[in-house]
């Protein structure tokens, strides 16, 4: 598994529209190699009027409703940690992420264990973090659904040009 290099040193943690190549190669103009991984301690939402999540710490104050005080059976079924992929960028790249995220969330550094070394130390990687109204979040944002329902529609917002299924 390739890890980080003096080319591409910065390790991130993708969670949303991020996880998908075009998508990246349209913010970096490559794809880097993903490797899956898990974020612990953070809950994946879906933002109000947007197609893309947000990540939030599951002590962040106020969490919506349904997350502050879960049942037994909630905590069991939805744990606090989500999904996603570690790619290794360069620091150019990272500034540019710095831009398609927008001044909605913050860039932090949070500890992500890589399925491929599920024994292994997890590592450091950055990660962006909402950080504008807590009102604007509602429930799990499931990367599954979004594929289903909202990935066409959020490329022809980006201006990503994809060939019909008939080509």
């Amino acid at each position: 598994m390739a890890g980080p290099d003096s080319q591409f040193p910065v390790a991130l943690f993708a969670y949303g529209t991020l996880m998908y190549p075009e998508v990246v190669n349209k913010v970096m103009k490559r794809v880097p190699d993903m490797h899956d991984a898990v974020l612990e301690g953070y809950y994946r939402m879906h933002i109000r009027n947007r197609l893309y999540p947000a990540v939030v710490a599951h002590d962040a104050w106020p969490l919506p409703a349904e997350l502050a005080n879960p049942t037994a059976e909630a905590k069991a079924t939805r744990p606090a940690m989500v999904h996603g992929r570690v790619m290794y960028i360069s620091e150019a790249e990272l500034r540019a992420m710095d831009v398609y995220e927008s001044s909605s969330y913050r860039r932090c550094v949070a500890k992500v264990k890589l399925a491929a070394n599920a024994g292994a130390e997890p590592i450091d990687c950055h990660v962006y973090v909402w950080g504008d109204s807590m009102s604007d979040l509602y429930g799990e944002w499931v990367p599954e659904e979004f594929l289903k329902e909202n990935y066409e529609k959020h490329c022809r917002n980006m201006g990503i040009v994809r060939p019909s299924p008939a080509e």
